[in-house]
């Protein structure tokens, strides 16, 4: 599953996924839905750092950067993070992603 910061990516994720689960996030109406079938074995997010993955996830993984010459800057030059083994279920940790901005 892939993980998003914001729902700009989460949307971004869903209209161009191709064969991949829709996104799941923590603001606006994205939180609401929760995270729906997805259990957490495998997450893919993008993150400023692996602090709190290295905290969360049995192993982390850097598979490469964001960027994009259509992307803001705060979008660009964001870690992609591969994170397996969630140490606790995934619906226990959700409340954790609310964010109403």
């Amino acid at each position: 599953m892939f993980l998003a910061r914001n729902y700009g990516e989460a949307a971004a994720i869903d209209v161009f996924r191709d064969h991949l689960p829709p996104a799941i996030s923590g603001p606006k109406n994205y939180y609401l839905w929760g995270p729906a079938e997805h259990n957490g074995t495998v997450i893919i997010a993008t993150a400023d750092d692996t602090k709190e993955a290295d905290r969360v996830c049995t192993s982390v993984e850097t598979v490469g950067r964001t960027g994009s010459p259509d992307a803001t800057p705060d979008e660009t030059g964001l870690l992609l993070i591969i994170c397996r083994g969630l140490r606790f279920p995934l619906i226990d940790y959700w409340p954790r992603f609310k964010n109403d901005s």
